[in-house]
């Protein structure tokens, strides 16, 4: 699952808001809308690692690495 569908569900599921998670982890409100609508391709592994733990996963599990 590719992390633009993975960020996007985790937020519907945690029921937070675009800007709500922009100032969990330092990031504007715009650069969350474009990493999960997938314009945005590289985030930094500081700014993967903040968003996981923003909604409490692992990091493989925010971007589609998990076996299980």
């Amino acid at each position: 699952m590719a992390l633009a569908v993975r960020l996007k569900e985790l937020r519907l599921k945690t029921r937070k808001s675009l800007q709500e998670v922009a100032d969990d982890v330092g990031a504007s409100k715009a650069h969350i809308w474009d990493l999960e609508t997938a314009r945005a391709k590289n985030p930094s592994i500081e700014l993967v690692t903040k968003l996981a733990k923003c909604f409490g996963v692992s990091v493989a599990d925010l971007i589609g690495e998990n076996p299980q």
